[in-house]
């Protein structure tokens, strides 16, 4: 390894790696967005927003793939430069060997993404929680409907008896 860790990539270098992660804040900002109307559009049941949430949100997903690609790319790149004998480099890591001017800026960057990346987290988990809820009151209810066709209506008379009607008042009939 050198001993000079500024002299084993030179200053030019790292920005392209700067640009590539202004890229993938401004993607991670822009999924944000988009899962929290996601969200609104979860809790106010509106189908049509969650499916064109759902469209923007693919091109969104490739976007942030392609870029997650080359700062891979990128990454390698520096690794080799770097006489690195790890199998990966981290950003920590590169900060560490970037030129002083610029380990500023990468730093803040990092703290970014990983900002970006718990904010999309924890959104995700919500929606995901929002969808189970909902999907289970759905079912809760279906089967709710479903018992009372099996049962026959139970009316309580003046005396506090149950007494059962010859007219069921059902609120599903299940052989329509």
């Amino acid at each position: 390894m050198n001993s000079d860790p500024q002299a084993v990539v030179p200053a030019g270098d790292y920005s392209d790696l700067i640009e590539l992660l202004d890229e993938e804040i401004q993607l991670y900002e822009r999924m944000y967005g988009l899962l929290e109307e996601k969200q609104q559009a979860i809790v106010a049941s509106d189908v049509e927003k969650l499916r064109e949430c759902m469209q923007q949100e693919h091109p969104l997903i490739q976007a942030t793939q392609q870029n997650a690609e080359n700062l891979r790319d990128r990454v390698k790149n520096l690794k080799t430069d770097s006489d690195s004998e790890t199998e990966e480099i981290t950003l920590r890591e590169i900060i560490k060997i970037a030129p002083r001017h610029q380990r500023r800026i990468l730093d803040g960057q990092r703290q970014k993404l990983r900002a970006g990346l718990e904010q999309i987290s924890k959104i995700n988990h919500e929606n995901r929680y929002l969808l189970n809820f909902s999907l289970e009151f759905t079912k809760g209810m279906v089967q709710t409907f479903l018992r009372l066709e099996d049962e026959t209506a139970k009316l309580y008379n003046v005396n506090g008896h149950v007494s059962s009607s010859g007219k069921d008042s059902k609120i599903v009939n299940v052989r329509i």
